[in-house]
């Protein structure tokens, strides 16, 4: 998944099975004209859980993300280590959405800022490095596996 300090590194080849089946639940939404969020969500929060387990770490979807006292967003996804540290966080938006308009709009009204998947069942971006991977075509895997499989920081607000 994605490498954080402290963490040992796990890299996530192409051929892993996971991004296969992921592709493959993409591939049958397309064929069955099915692109809303809801359904596209569906397959990379199953795909982010299955490589969370690997670490012995767990998504938890929908968890508050505290800003001030008494507020908060709700990402649509955390990874949570064994030690209940947030690991990263995952956003997803509808296929008709722009991806960078969303990703700024979400940044303004207080969604992390580090260590945060942000996709649209044809682009994932992993902040803040805001290098697009394109996520469907002949290279999906090999650039998703590279997207998943970054470097990262965790996010300051777990280090205390």
């Amino acid at each position: 998944m994605i490498e954080f300090v402290g963490t040992v590194p796990v890299q996530i080849q192409p051929a892993d099975k996971l991004l296969h089946k992921y592709q493959l639940t993409l591939r049958e939404f397309r064929g069955a004209g099915v692109e809303h969020e809801s359904a596209t969500r569906s397959a990379f929060q199953t795909l982010l859980a299955d490589l969370a387990r690997r670490r012995k770490w767990q998504l938890i979807p929908e968890h508050p993300y505290k800003l001030a006292p008494g507020a908060f967003v709700k990402p649509d996804a955390t990874l949570r280590d064994d030690f209940s540290i947030n690991r990263g966080y995952w956003e997803a938006t509808d296929t008709r959405d722009d991806l960078d308009t969303e990703i700024r709009a979400k940044t303004a009204r207080g969604y992390p800022e580090s260590n945060i998947i942000y996709d649209d069942a044809a682009r994932a971006i992993l902040a803040p490095a805001a290098c697009p991977i394109q996520v469907a075509g002949t290279q999906a895997e090999a650039l998703l596996a590279r997207l998943l499989s970054l470097p990262a920081q965790r996010p300051d607000k777990d280090l205390a």
